[in-house]
């Protein structure tokens, strides 16, 4: 409605004016007088109610008042202002001069004026008269605007106000798909989610342009026949690179950025040491090494403190697909028959990755010290780092020994949804822990992105600048990297052990901030021992019981021989009061063992008939065969091969002699080794507490003085046969052999094929010399 007819100002929208007839409390009132804020009502002839005077504020926010006539009283509802604030200077200030001569147009007044100019009176002129002379007037100053353009204007400042004069081209929002139809973007977008959820691999832009074809016809029916615009080739290439879509590496690339979730992101905060670890597992573009003799990649499995960022436990294992005998062509006799089930072929080697076990086996690593090494600096022992040693040497007396690499005790623990994480054995050692295990969404990498980006900073800082790095990448894999010399797994290991020492803990991190200095980046360690002090917190190291408690369990009975494991026999002298004895278990009358398969050199009976739990230790009877400890994967690699040759799985001589084979082919590593991983210890997997039946250390011996050793002297046969003499300081004595039958000899083995071609070699070379 107009504001302005025949030259009177009408009451606009909002106002109350006298005159006006207005409800309130279900009463007719008549505006009688105003003054100020204050509004005098009058009854309505034949009405019950009495005169009234109120705040007109009072009576606005009174739900039961209203205007009785046709104006109803609201406030316009005019857009605010901010929507200027997204607008171009330019934009802004061409509105702000058309609003000064629509104003001029509506009331006769330029705003700051007190007298209309001529041709704008409102008493002489019309609403056309003052339009057209405002196009007039533009039109000298050099812009060409019809009257009827100046009528537009001004009802739509009438209706919208300022905005209404905002030129709409400057308010068009771009798009990141350009003039593509909003449709085609939502297809390709639902074709890419389709393929990741089919897990296809990837392929050409060609194929993706043809599957968007396939589409959107197929969907025309669902668009009411309103089929959106195909996009031509390069407007569909373009499309593709403000999307962020690559179509050759959907797999590695793509897939992270399709896995995005779609609510706030929520950074993921600890203050305490252990309230809050990440896990898990990515392949570490590493040749090593492996149990065959042979290269084959690793797996890093690690495990991250949000609080601290301090990597608790990391350790390798290798990764290897499974190795099947070839197919037989029809031409050696094999027969073929369509619709005929075909021979399964035999496997002659496993395919092997890590486990649940592996993940439970982390965990103990977290709650035991990491030893050191009899060749590494001083200053990679905790007694020399910042870290509150005094406080946890009295706790635990192997802190004294032990590296610089904080003991954390997990409490929630979080992991994604790979088989080895949810397998029942690492939730059951979670459950024994008193560990919460919260999964993150499937497939959504940013729920754990601590660990995931301290899994690329271990591939920058430490694979890429190891022998064997191959990159993450096929097509950037050098033609040498197999060929070259490569560290064995073990030694792999080492190395890793001691770059999270040196290379991470000692290192800065930008995420790890003192609030006191401003600037000022801290390392894991120093971060440790302020959450130490701060939270108050005191790590417990774990026992040989809790750490037994995470290995692998079997039943078996104590005869005669021993216990047998997947045929393979342990005995000791401890067993002796066990044999042929039930457990006292309800469920099995079999003891219940546990092994750790990285050491199958020994194994654990555990025995609940006391009040407190006893582990017995037992060796593997071949041991002196294979010469040290063995695996799971070794064990399984021999006995694949002496199945192949036509053995049996009973016969463990044969398959601890193979074992060894492959222990010396794999310790076949590189020509060039730092000399601190020479002389490294054993290769026991992994730093664990001191168990029932270990061997003795001679690691912390002090050096031996050539001064003190007693020699030996010349061998006399009439003399006692049963006395030795041991010549070091720490081991001064005289020890007597028990006098004993010396026990028949066993049959020997049959030997193999290749052992007898050996023989025979050997036989013809001292004939020949």
């Amino acid at each position: 409605m107009s504001a302005v007819t025949a030259g009177v100002l009408e009451p606009c929208q909002g106002v109350l004016v006298v005159g006006d007839q207005v409800r309130w409390d279900g009463n007719l009132y008549r505006v009688a007088m105003l003054r100020g804020s204050m509004v005098h009502l009058e009854p309505e002839p034949g009405t019950p109610g009495v005169a009234r005077l109120a705040d007109v504020s009072l009576l606005a926010a009174a739900g039961r008042f209203e205007l009785a006539a046709e104006r109803t009283m609201v406030v316009p509802d005019l857009p605010s202002t901010d929507l200027l604030a997204g607008l171009a200077e330019h934009a802004e200030q061409d509105a702000r001069d058309w609003e000064a001569h629509i104003i001029e147009c509506h009331t006769g007044l330029m705003p700051g004026r007190t007298v209309p100019r001529a041709g704008y009176d409102p008493a002489a002129t019309t609403l056309v008269q003052r339009y057209q002379a405002k196009s007039a007037e533009l039109a000298e100053q050099g812009a060409e605007v019809s009257w009827q353009t100046i009528q537009r204007k001004r009802l739509r400042w009438v209706e919208q106000g300022l905005w209404g004069l905002v030129d709409k081209r400057h308010t068009r929002c771009a798009t990141a798909f350009g003039r593509v139809d909003a449709r085609v973007v939502d297809a390709l977008r639902a074709i890419r989610r389709k393929e990741a959820e089919d897990r296809e691999s990837p392929g050409n832009g060609k194929r993706l342009q043809e599957r968007l074809e396939r589409y959107v016809s197929d969907h025309a029916k669902d668009w009411g026949g309103d089929v959106p615009r195909l996009p031509s080739k390069t407007t569909f290439y373009n499309l593709l690179v403000k999307l962020g879509i690559r179509p050759r590496r959907h797999a590695h690339l793509e897939r992270g950025g399709g896995r995005k979730p779609s609510t706030a992101y929520t950074p993921t905060l600890a203050s305490r040491p252990g309230e809050a670890v990440q896990m898990d597992t990515t392949d570490l573009d590493v040749m090593v090494i492996g149990s065959f003799g042979q290269p084959v990649p690793v797996e890093l499995v690690l495990a991250v403190d949000v609080a601290t960022r301090s990597i608790c436990a990391a350790v390798l294992r290798e990764k290897l697909t499974a190795e099947k005998e070839p197919r037989r062509s029809r031409a050696k006799g094999r027969r073929s028959r369509r619709g005929k089930k075909q021979a399964k072929r035999r496997v002659l080697r496993r395919g092997r990755a890590h486990k649940g076990i592996d993940c439970a086996l982390l965990l103990g690593r977290m709650l035991v010290p990491e030893p050191m090494r009899p060749t590494w600096p001083q200053r990679a022992a905790m007694t020399s780092s910042r870290m509150p040693h005094q406080r946890l040497i009295e706790i635990d007396a192997r802190l004294g020994q032990a590296t610089a690499r904080p003991v954390i005790t997990p409490k929630h623990v979080y992991i994604d949804q790979g088989g080895p994480y949810i397998s029942q054995t690492f939730l059951d050692a979670c459950a024994s822990m008193r560990i919460v295990v919260h999964p993150c969404r499937y497939v959504t990498p940013t729920d754990k992105s601590v660990v995931e980006r301290t899994i690329l900073s271990v591939k920058t800082l430490l694979a890429q600048h190891l022998k064997g790095y191959t990159g993450g990448d096929p097509a950037h894999r050098g033609r040498g990297t197999a060929a070259g010399p490569l560290f064995t797994l073990y030694e792999a290991n080492e190395i890793l052990q001691q770059w999270i020492v040196f290379g991470w803990q000692e290192r800065e991190h930008d995420e790890l901030r003192d609030p006191q200095v401003r600037g000022r980046a801290l390392t894991p360690n120093e971060k440790y021992t302020a959450c130490v002090a701060t939270a108050g917190y005191l790590p417990v190291p774990m026992d040989a019981d809790r750490y037994l408690s995470l290995m692998n369990t079997a039943f078996a009975p104590v005869t005669d021989q021993g216990i047998e494991i997947d045929h393979r026999r342990y005995d000791s002298d401890e067993l002796g009061s066990y044999r042929h004895t039930p457990s006292g278990l309800k469920r099995t009358p079999k003891w219940m063992i546990r092994h750790d398969p990285y050491d199958l050199s020994r194994v654990w009976l555990c025995d609940t008939r006391g009040p407190e739990r006893r582990w017995v230790p037992a060796l593997f009877t071949d041991l002196s065969l294979i010469g040290g400890p063995f695996t799971q994967d070794m064990w399984e690699a021999a006995r694949q091969q002496h199945l192949s040759e036509g053995g049996r799985k009973e016969d463990q001589d044969a398959v601890a002699r193979l074992t060894a084979d492959l222990l010396a082919r794999a310790s076949a590593g590189p020509k060039t080794l730092r000399p601190e991983l020479v002389a490294a210890p054993p290769p026991l997997l992994g730093a664990r507490p001191p168990l029932p039946g270990d061997q003795l250390d001679l690691t912390g011996l002090p050096p031996l003085d050539p001064a003190t050793v007693q020699p030996f002297g010349e061998f006399d046969p009439d003399e006692d046969e049963n006395t030795y003499t041991i010549g070091h300081p720490h081991f001064q004595a005289v020890a007597r052999r028990p006098a004993q039958p010396r026990p028949s000899k066993p049959a020997a083995a049959p030997l193999t094929v290749q052992e007898a071609a050996r023989i025979k070699g050997l036989g013809n070379a001292e004939d020949d010399d």
